[in-house]
């Protein structure tokens, strides 16, 4: 499916009841996204947890591929960079600029990267004033931006 047909997909997703919902589709190069979301209406949907994985998987250089997704999500993901790389353990953590939010909490995704094969995307907010423990938030994210992302995370892995 190419990530055009992606965008009709998600408009035609219609999941009944409360959620949490999950949907996986394919998509080009052997990639597919799973959503995990809260709530899905036409236009977008409060998604808990967006993974892309491609299978089968490919023997690829774990920094680069990270840093390529950076460069390439600038923009759908306000300024995302890569926090941390790990070739040992395989992985990489990417974080956006944390934004100000009302009464000292703070907002950010994160996207986990294991090898060249799959990318998970997240969001977390916690408060300063209180250095409690970071909370994982449903985020609204349009179906254009599910799709971009989609996208962008493929041309990075290519």
């Amino acid at each position: 499916m190419p990530v055009k047909t992606l965008h009709q997909s998600l408009s035609n997703w219609n999941p009944q009841g409360d959620g949490p919902h999950q949907a996986t589709f394919a998509l080009p190069e052997n990639w597919s996204i799973h959503l995990d979301v809260q709530k899905v209406e036409s236009l977008a949907s409060a998604v808990n947890r967006l993974t892309l994985t491609r299978d089968p998987q490919v023997q690829g250089d774990l920094k680069p591929f990270a840093h390529s997704v950076a460069d390439h999500l600038q923009g759908v993901l306000e300024m995302i960079q890569v926090i941390e790389c790990d070739p040992t353990l395989n992985n990489a953590v990417l974080r956006s600029e944390v934004t100000p939010a009302q009464n000292a909490s703070v907002k950010y995704y994160e996207m986990t990267i294991t090898g060249t094969d799959e990318v998970n995307l997240e969001c977390f907010v916690f408060d300063r004033a209180t250095d409690t423990k970071r909370e994982k938030v449903p985020f609204a994210f349009t179906n254009d931006a599910i799709c971009k992302v989609a996208g962008e995370v493929i041309k990075a892995g290519r």
